[in-house]
């Protein structure tokens, strides 16, 4: 979390770290959007739509971070839980390095969910830095 909390102050200077930590999020999403794989993925969600596109979460997080699980649970229409925790089998030192930001990962999803056309509600509900734990609620209208 040391790089997040480096480039949140150098691109937000003066902005409460969560907020910065949000914006960061958002503006990796929205980079990531646009290169060839991200491209494909987005093109995959809007082919299945976001309910059969978040069920994929787990995996996505995987790839970009192996140190790191995530669960999802669907609560009703368009209201998710994501709980997302370093792998359980990962060292001591090498689950240190795999913290997220709660608000990082607020600040991704809610770029996700603008990108599908959603107007999102993503709160995190719980975070615990010293484990690495992050609960997100996730809501959005799925007529979008």
């Amino acid at each position: 979390m040391e790089t997040l909390r480096v480039v949140a102050e150098m691109l937000f200077p003066g902005e409460p770290s969560e907020e910065a930590h949000r914006n960061v999020g958002r503006l990796y999403m929205e980079g990531f959007a646009r290169t060839l794989v991200g491209k494909a993925i987005f093109g995959l969600g809007s082919a299945i739509g976001t309910r059969r596109m978040l069920p994929r979460m787990t995996r996505n997080f995987r790839t970009a971070n192996n140190y790191i699980d995530t669960e999802l649970k669907e609560l009703g229409a368009g209201d998710w839980r994501m709980t997302i925790i370093p792998h359980s089998e990962a060292g001591p030192a090498v689950r240190a390095r795999a913290r997220l930001s709660a608000a990082f990962i607020q600040g991704m999803m809610q770029a996700i969910f603008e990108q599908r056309g959603h107007e999102p509600d993503v709160k995190v509900e719980q975070f615990d830095p010293d484990r690495g734990v992050s609960v997100l609620r996730l809501k959005f209208n799925e007529a979008a």
